[in-house]
């Protein structure tokens, strides 16, 4: 059984869902996360920068003498990321390295100032996860600076001919190794959340992304497992379509989470039996006294007499309400996992309730 189990839920993982209904939800990132990105990026950008220099070979008389060349600072003052509508995402980068070059019998220090820009494509790969990839990537070098010694011009040009041409090589492949860092982490968005002892919920990219000038928005759908086995609606649902300018303005992330879900939800809870309870006594206590009777209703009226289905409505809506939303709240206490990745966290959430959805407008926190 526990193999049946497993095979279904990895065919489920691995298989297109054709031709099934599978609820909707829509991430949408904004400039705010950019924003932070360009902040909390800065320190990896820097360490990811520390690239190796190979030896400077110059004439020392008449012999070739080779010198090392080590970077000893970089230092990134800018980092601004933007969205490119309908494309993905451009990096511009501002950075000062300080080399020191270990010639005999002076060494050489000098600050080289590069600019780096990269254009990033956002899309699905193969298991529907998003990807982020550099499409193109150039670095341009202002002229150095020397800190100290006292050298000769055709020197300092020889010198910066050889660390621009390693630097114009290397900077690129560090971005692009930064960059499958980043989608490695980008990768755990299809793994699996508990929703119950039993059951499980997973998302994935059904589209390529919607990139505005403004914003990235995501097109994620959701699959509920119980027992390894989906949870498929019966009916097939229309796509679930996030409207404009909902959440906060402060908001780094706005999760659109549709009507369709939260039925999935309930679907779960009832084919794993958990919405099945018994009313007692000891769950109604104020109604504990009344005990002792049984009532069976067939019909509405009879020639006999009547009914008054209000006051039967009445009376068994106040025996169920409270003993079913607190078994509801039971049920649900453990939530439902929202779209998320490894080490990136939702803050200060606000929720907001519509017909036929729900929005999550958040801050965005990375912890590494």
């Amino acid at each position: 059984m526990a193999q049946a189990c497993g095979l279904g839920l990895l065919l489920a993982l691995l298989l297109p869902m054709v031709g099934t209904s599978v609820p909707g939800t829509v991430v949408r990132l904004n400039k705010a996360m950019l924003n932070y990105v360009s902040e909390t990026g800065k320190a990896p950008l820097q360490r990811a920068l520390q690239v190796t220099v190979p030896h400077f070979l110059d004439w020392s008389g008449e012999v070739l003498q080779p010198s090392r060349v080590q970077i000893l600072n970089v230092q990134v003052s800018r980092l601004d990321l933007n969205f490119i509508a309908g494309f993905g995402i451009r990096m511009l980068a501002a950075a000062n390295f300080t080399f020191k070059v270990f010639r005999v019998p002076e060494p050489l220090e000098l600050v080289l100032p590069v600019v780096l820009v990269a254009d990033a494509r956002v899309a699905p790969d193969s298991i529907r996860t998003p990807v982020v990839s550099i499409s193109t990537c150039s670095s341009f070098f202002n002229n150095a600076i020397v800190l100290d010694g006292n050298h000769s011009t055709a020197l300092l040009v020889r010198v910066q001919r050889h660390i621009k041409a390693v630097l114009r090589n290397k900077l690129c492949l560090s971005v692009s190794n930064l960059v499958q860092n980043l989608n490695v982490h980008l990768g755990t968005l299809i793994g699996l959340n508990p929703v119950g002892p039993e059951s499980q919920i997973r998302y994935f990219m059904i589209s390529a992304p919607n990139i505005t000038n403004d914003y990235i928005s995501l097109d994620i759908s959701a699959v509920l497992f119980l027992l390894g086995k989906p949870i498929v609606l019966p009916v097939n649902a229309t796509r679930f379509m996030l409207p404009e300018h909902v959440g906060t303005d402060s908001a780094m992330a706005t999760v659109g989470l549709s009507q369709d879900l939260f039925d999935s939800v309930l679907l779960l809870l009832q084919k794993a039996g958990t919405l099945n309870m018994d009313i007692t006594g000891q769950l109604v206590r104020a109604r504990s006294a009344a005990r002792g009777t049984d009532v069976k209703l067939t019909v509405a009226s009879s020639n006999v007499g009547f009914i008054d289905t209000d006051q039967v409505h009445a009376q068994i809506g106040t025996v169920f309400e409270k003993p079913l939303l607190d078994h509801l709240n039971a049920l649900l206490g453990m939530g439902i996992a929202l779209p998320n990745v490894v080490s990136l966290y939702y803050l200060n959430a606000e929720i907001f309730v519509h017909e036929g959805y729900v929005v999550v407008s958040s801050k965005l926190l990375y912890e590494h």
